[in-house]
């Protein structure tokens, strides 16, 4: 259990919730009544943390004078959505948000769409306290015990996803490529299709394409099925087609999330199949990229290492964005610059769409930046991962989780945040959820 979990395992009540409030300059006789019913030694158990008359302050407020609920009303200045999953997602605690709403409208239901736990109606009355009272400690419990679940993710709601959604993205295919083994690709692909798919709540799809092996399963815990890409092609190959209905019966879900998974090659000998090769090979990947592209905002591939591969090479002929992994080591170096001739003579560095990713970097390797960048031919590094110093990567590897789900805080899956957020920029808020600096390469991209 981590510092985080250690401090929830136990939620405030013998002594009392602190509560800020947080009204409107209006609601005069509402503060009067709740700075009356809330005097020290009340029998409601109930204390005032503060008072604040501005949204933009509400969170500082409510984190620095030790709040663990805020009665919010909509109707004060700058107020946002925003600041409901902010409180709730505070790393210290979950701080919870009771709606001081108006009798007309439904401002009830849009702040508990967006996280309060509950409402009470104004102007108050004395009866207000008590329902009050009641209403927290059990809704007090509720956030600690899903906090300390292995279940929580700090992920934004439907409803504000909608709202920080400001637009300046665009529905991709993105391919995570490398031409050396062992350097990452699909610790990074996995866990950019879950922070899209499981962390931002958009439609993605993972597909293990890597013909050498098929591994995206161990880290996302799913048994081997039947129902994989191998089988997918050899179904294609033998009706002549596929639908749309044939290719999502093939996905598998991952968890209560938007992330769907078409798992990779149980077999090695599965990618000499003739349904994989040839023409027929390229024909499976353009009719799969045809279909996924118009279910899905986002399809993430992870490719092995062969571009000459008529599955590896279509996808990274007809990808959006193509993810060029490096590690900061000679070979994986070599191996990159080697590529880049080739990938130029088949017409594949066209555009912007190739970008360097330097996975694992570490200054003590002894490898420049500059280096880095002069070794692929001028090519600036797009995102640099830091290595994992803990063996985290490793851990939740072993786990069967993402790491940026399982230990979301890390410098690696901070990084690997930023560069999720380059695809979908609303991820940048999750930082905002979280309530710290950011650092890193997110902080370098978002002004942290």
């Amino acid at each position: 259990m981590g510092r985080a979990r250690e401090n929830l395992t136990q939620s405030p009540g013998q002594k009392g919730l602190r509560i800020l409030l947080a009204l409107d300059l209006g609601a005069v006789s509402d503060l009067q009544l709740l700075m009356g019913a809330l005097q020290a030694g009340n029998p409601h158990h109930l204390e005032i943390a503060g008072i604040a008359r501005e949204g933009t302050v509400v969170y500082t407020d409510a984190t620095e004078k030790g709040a663990d609920v805020v009665l919010l009303s909509p109707t004060i200045p700058g107020y946002s959505p925003e600041i409901v999953q902010r409180l709730l997602h505070y790393e210290e605690r979950p701080i919870l948000t009771v709606a001081l709403v108006p009798g007309a409208g439904d401002w009830a239901v849009t702040m508990e769409k967006v996280g309060a736990v509950g409402h009470l109606t104004t102007p108050l009355s004395p009866e207000s306290v008590p329902r009050l009272a009641a209403l927290l400690p059990p809704a007090v419990r509720d956030a600690y015990a899903h906090r300390t679940s292995d279940s929580y993710v700090p992920r934004l709601s439907r409803e504000v996803a909608q709202i920080v959604d400001r637009g300046g993205w665009r529905r991709q295919t993105v391919a995570f490529w490398s031409p050396s083994g062992g350097v990452g690709k699909t610790t990074l692909s996995v866990n950019t299709a879950a922070a899209l798919g499981v962390i931002a709540n958009k439609p993605t799809l993972l597909i293990d394409a890597d013909m050498n092996k098929g591994d995206v399963h161990l880290l996302l815990d799913l048994s081997r099925v039947e129902k994989n890409i191998y089988a997918l092609a050899k179904q294609q190959s033998t009706f002549g087609k596929m639908t749309a209905v044939d290719m999502k019966s093939f996905l598998t879900p991952y968890g209560r999330s938007n992330l769907s998974v078409l798992p990779g090659i149980p077999q090695t000998w599965m990618a000499s199949d003739e349904s994989m090769t040839g023409g027929q090979g390229a024909n499976f990947v353009k009719a799969l990229l045809d279909l996924t592209e118009r279910a899905y905002d986002f399809v993430v591939f992870d490719l092995g290492q062969s571009y000459n591969h008529p599955v590896h090479l279509t996808v990274l002929q007809h990808a959006d964005l193509i993810f060029l992994v490096v590690n900061s080591t000679v070979t994986s170096l070599y191996a990159g610059h080697q590529a880049l001739g080739a990938l130029e003579q088949a017409g594949l560095l066209e555009g912007d769409r190739l970008r360097v990713v330097v996975n694992k970097y570490h200054p003590r390797h002894g490898i420049l930046r500059r280096e880095v960048q002069d070794a692929l031919g001028g090519l600036p590094t797009f995102a640099e991962i830091a290595v994992a110093e803990n063996q985290e990567v490793t851990v939740a590897l072993n786990d069967g989780e993402p790491l940026i789900v399982s230990d979301g805080k890390t410098q690696v899956a901070q990084d690997i945040l930023a560069l999720s957020a380059t695809l979908y920029p609303p991820l940048a808020e999750i930082r905002k959820l979280q309530g710290e600096k950011q650092t890193g390469f997110l902080g370098r991209l978002f002004g942290g």
